[in-house]
């Protein structure tokens, strides 16, 4: 999508709105293990999910998920990382209706643990 500028609809989530939104909710725990370093080198399993499970980056038909408009940024922005962040190599990733997950491996300077070749980004999924 290049350097255009991106607006969802409605009221999307700012930082205070999602502090907020976690707060109301009480049933949402972090999964973070304690005194782990997540800044270390590695690779991450990547969860975002859309507020309240609005169905916003797009439909399944016939079992096949058609990215809409957002969904496709989803997808585009996710393949953009390592341009920004060279420390990073992406793998896996699929973008489901109201939610997107993705696996990302972090190589810092001077870290021991090498970012494994990916030979290709794969999309599960289909474009509307």
């Amino acid at each position: 999508m290049g350097t255009e500028s991106f607006v969802l609809p409605g009221d999307w989530m700012s930082d205070v709105m999602q502090d907020e939104w976690m707060a109301e909710e009480g049933n949402r725990r972090s999964i973070r293990l304690d005194g782990y370093d997540y800044s270390a080198s590695g690779a991450y399993f990547v969860t975002i999910c859309v507020k309240q499970g609005q169905p916003l980056f797009g439909t399944v038909v016939d079992g096949k998920m058609m990215m809409n408009e957002y969904g496709r940024h989803v997808a585009s922005a996710w393949r953009d990382l390592p341009q920004s962040y060279p420390e990073v190599a992406l793998d896996e990733f699929v973008v489901m209706p109201n939610h997107f997950h993705g696996i990302v491996w972090i190589e810092q300077p001077g870290s021991d643990a090498a970012i494994p070749v990916v030979d290709a980004i794969a999309n599960v999924g289909g474009d509307s």
